[in-house]
């Protein structure tokens, strides 16, 4: 029988830092480092699904590569006042989808879609 009795360890190593251009749908767990170049207006719509907002920043890492975040509803409210243009930021635990190009002019062919649980920090 296995019994543990002793306090659990936690992985508190660093993040490891993943270029812009290295991202791909299939990283399961990735880090950037990059500056919010553009943080846009708190944007509100109306679709069949009701009243939503959006919230998009395009990032810039230290190797050139670049890519949207976007965020809508809640999370655009979580997240508003943390990014700020000029800044550098980690930011993980974001979901990689196709880049949507009627809105995104950047090269990179995906975007970072926010969750309630990803992460931007300082």
């Amino acid at each position: 029988m296995y019994s543990n009795r002793g306090s659990v360890a936690r992985n508190e190593a660093p993040p490891r830092i993943v270029p812009i251009t290295a991202l791909n749908p299939y990283h399961g767990r990735w880090t950037i480092k990059a500056r919010a170049m553009t943080k846009g207006e708190l944007r509100h719509y109306n679709n069949t699904r009701g009243d939503s907002k959006v919230l998009s920043s395009d990032l810039l890492d230290c190797d050139g590569g670049e890519i949207r975040a976007t965020c809508s509803n809640q999370v655009a409210d979580q997240f508003y006042n943390q990014i700020e243009a000029g800044r550098i930021y980690l930011i993980s635990k974001g979901n990689l989808k196709p880049a949507q190009r009627n809105f995104n002019h950047l090269r990179h062919d995906l975007e970072i879609f926010l969750e309630s649980t990803s992460t931007i920090q300082l």
